[in-house]
């Protein structure tokens, strides 16, 4: 009982002494897939360990810090739904509103901005009533690297593996698929 108390307070952040750290951890998937992991964890030692454990089941293996962070771009992305408006008209109104890129998919549209500059285009793109379904800064890659069949599949049980990590926060990815 005492355990199960000491692990609901530790939780909760109720219990004393327990700090909690962002680290970024980087290494390589299956087929030399470029992964890079955020992590905030209260034990680095423990959690490292977690982690090459996880890359090693499935054929990858933990990097040293700048060993694939050189393959992504540190980009502000917001996605609007893409029944916020006439594509063309949204179009204008986002590069008006200072972004840098626009893509459109078949249920939304993303915007890429710089960093510095996220929340004001996103305050702005709301202030103009489109529908902001998030706005993070994000690491896109800068090259895709395609896998297909069981390839794929090996990377897809390692992302698996690492969202049900509990000290994961996020994981960015060169992998894509055909």
């Amino acid at each position: 009982a005492d355990k199960i108390e000491r692990a609901i307070k530790k939780g909760t952040g109720e219990l004393e002494g327990v700090f909690y750290e962002e680290v970024t951890y980087e290494g390589y998937g299956p087929c030399g897939v470029a992964i890079l992991m955020k992590i905030i964890t209260d034990n680095k030692n423990r959690t490292v360990a977690e982690i090459r454990h996880l890359l090693s089941k499935f054929d990858g293996k933990l990097g040293e810090n700048g060993s694939v962070s050189w393959m992504f771009d540190k980009t502000g992305q917001i996605i609007m739904e893409s029944k916020s408006g006439n594509e063309n008209t949204v179009f204008e109104d986002v590069i008006n509103a200072g972004a840098e890129d626009f893509y459109v998919d078949n249920n939304f549209y993303l915007v890429s901005t710089s960093v510095d500059q996220l929340m004001e285009i996103r305050d702005r793109l709301d202030d103009a009533g489109y529908h902001i379904k998030s706005a993070e800064i994000e690491m896109v890659p800068k090259t895709n690297q395609i896998l297909d069949g069981l390839e794929a599949k090996k990377v897809l049980k390692l992302m698996d593996a690492l969202d049900d990590n509990d000290d994961v926060n996020k994981v960015y990815t060169n992998f894509n698929f055909d």
